[in-house]
């Protein structure tokens, strides 16, 4: 089967974390998110099920204080960082690299569990702010020439973005997506955006992909490289780097 145009960019950009995506361009629209009724899980396209790790008592690790920076002022939150547990009511975890919007829709995030370097295996998450209503921009990255202000990508630790392509339409509800959809049920948020469906993990929820973990909140989306402890924070009014 020949690829499609537009699959063959998602997968470039995915190879190629530090020349991924451009968003900054993209109109700022309306959002609809829909909730269907539950019902028996299952993936998005009728593919493989991401799995669920049942919630255990674990000792509390150690809290690390971020500084999340905002436009114009300063806050201090409190996360706990470098566990590969949280107090929530959904964790799941796949395999497959794995792409998800924000139940607002205005956040995108990729997940890959580790690529091939040469001599070691790492892990690589990005997540961009897709609307134009950001309370922040982040500075330009040295010897960037193509865009930023919007994305962060974590490794063994954090760092502003140099991107060229977009992620968000490998979160898309479309058959040839299904490998990167394993992780959505039904019942969880689908959003309407851009002329599209997409798929959305849900407020509460965690997906863990290889020692990558990104845990959705009201209040912004955190991911974390649970090996080193580093990770990154976004949010309409802040963006953090830990």
């Amino acid at each position: 089967m020949n690829t499609s145009p537009l699959r063959q960019v998602i997968l470039l950009a995915l190879a190629a974390p530090l020349l991924a995506a451009c968003t900054g361009t993209l109109p700022t629209t309306s959002v609809v998110v829909t909730q269907p009724p539950a019902t028996t899980a299952g993936s998005a396209t009728g593919g493989a099920t991401a799995a669920t790790s049942p919630m255990t008592a674990a000792p509390t690790p150690p809290a690390t204080t971020v500084t999340v920076t905002g436009a114009g002022s300063t806050a201090t939150v409190t996360k706990t960082v470098g566990s590969t547990t949280t107090l929530t009511t959904d964790e799941r975890e796949t395999s497959d690299t794995s792409v998800f919007v924000s139940p607002s829709g205005r956040i995108a995030c990729v997940m890959r569990g580790s690529y091939e370097m040469p001599g070691t295996e790492r892990l690589w998450v990005r997540c961009d702010y897709l609307d134009g209503d950001r309370a922040w921009t982040l500075s330009r990255p040295r010897g960037c020439e193509t865009s930023w202000g919007s994305t962060l990508v974590l490794e063994d630790t954090a760092a502003a973005g140099c991107v060229s392509q977009g992620i968000q339409d490998a979160a898309i509800m479309y058959p040839m997506n299904q490998g990167y959809l394993s992780w959505w049920r039904p019942g969880d948020p689908r959003v309407q955006k851009y002329g599209s469906t997409y798929a959305a993990l849900p407020y509460g929820a965690a997906l863990r992909v290889g020692t990558a973990r990104c845990e959705m909140e009201t209040t912004g989306v955190t991911c974390t490289n649970v090996r080193t402890g580093h990770g990154i924070f976004v949010s309409q009014a802040d963006y953090g780097m830990f």
